[in-house]
């Protein structure tokens, strides 16, 4: 409950009712309320998309290193 409004937060289809979460991918503050609630660890409800792995996949081909501060 945040004020007068309550929100309603699925763990298990990573939902919540202000949509905050369904829109980005990131946990709301409601839904990390909730998985602090059940001593889990937020980072597991993160969208794929926000993982290391999938970054360095990523870019793995667009980002190549320069030679030098002259070159930049």
């Amino acid at each position: 409950m945040c004020g007068r409004i309550t929100y309603i937060v699925d763990l298990e289809k990573m939902t919540c009712s202000c949509r905050l979460w369904d829109l980005s991918g990131i946990p709301c503050v409601h839904t990390v309320c909730a998985i602090y609630n059940k001593e889990e660890d937020p980072e597991k409800y993160l969208a794929k998309c926000y993982s290391k792995e999938i970054y360095m996949r990523t870019y793995k081909y667009a980002l190549q290193p320069i030679n030098g501060l002259d070159l930049w």
